[in-house]
């Protein structure tokens, strides 16, 4: 069938600043809708709300909780290793860091556009809640398997 396209717009101008998502349908006739607030995305299978929450966290059981875990370590480490001098001396960059650097740019983007489009309203968002809750169990498992 084609997949679904989220557009993110931001005005640039107005009295009403508030970001908002389009989303749309593959299927040209069906259009798109525009959630309010955005990430208050709930959709019925069967009459009943359907939970992203089980598939989120499914994502997560696929991934091994020590991979996670692992890779937080490395990016520390890369972190520290570019910033604090060690017993080896001051650290000297020996690649460019236009793309590791334009890559910590797009990641905070994304994360500032998430935030931002949850800030702008006083409710609870259900899309943002529930990625919230599997984010907290991904957090309590990695502080579980790190104490042991």
């Amino acid at each position: 069938v084609g997949k679904w396209n989220l557009k993110l717009h931001i005005p640039k101008s107005g009295k009403e600043r508030l970001m908002w998502l389009e989303i749309e349908s593959p299927i040209k006739w069906l259009g798109g809708v525009r959630p309010v607030p955005p990430l208050d995305i709930k959709i019925e299978v069967g009459g009943k709300l359907f939970d992203f929450a089980p598939g989120l966290q499914k994502v997560v059981e696929d991934t091994n909780v020590k991979q996670i875990s692992d890779h937080i370590n490395e990016l520390a480490n890369q972190r520290n290793r570019l910033l604090y001098a060690s017993q080896g001396g001051i650290p000297k960059v020996g690649t460019p860091l236009d793309n590791v650097l334009l890559d910590y740019r797009e990641r905070i983007f994304r994360l500032l556009k998430v935030y931002l489009l949850i800030e702008q309203y006083p409710q609870k968002q259900l899309l943002a809640q529930q990625a919230s809750d599997v984010f907290i169990d991904v957090i309590l498992k990695l502080n579980t398997s790190n104490s042991r």
